[in-house]
């Protein structure tokens, strides 16, 4: 599956994506996937789930969630909607640079 990377996401649009993203990476059902969901502590997310989620935001958005960084906690994924929030400028980036 290739990514469309001139696609211009809107929040909503990366919002529902990364909902998706993470019910199916995670296992979970869609209604514990809220915008202030806690990845590890309420959704029980562990590293090889973020592998699986950068391997999925890469198919959906052609860009690389930064697990290097998730891992040496340099960047803290308190919630979904940090997520969403983070995804966003990257999309915006690429789709312009397409």
């Amino acid at each position: 599956m290739q990514a469309d990377t001139t696609k211009i996401w809107t929040p909503s649009e990366v919002r529902t994506a990364v909902g998706k993203i993470t019910v199916e990476s995670l296992g979970v059902d869609e209604a514990t996937v809220t915008d202030h969901a806690a990845l590890v502590r309420d959704l029980g997310a562990e590293s090889i789930d973020f592998l699986d989620m950068s391997f999925k935001c890469q198919q959906t958005f052609g860009i690389d969630l930064p697990v290097r960084l998730i891992q040496e906690r340099r960047v803290e994924w308190r919630d979904l909607a940090v997520l969403a929030r983070v995804l966003a400028p990257a999309l915006l980036l690429a789709a312009l640079a397409g």
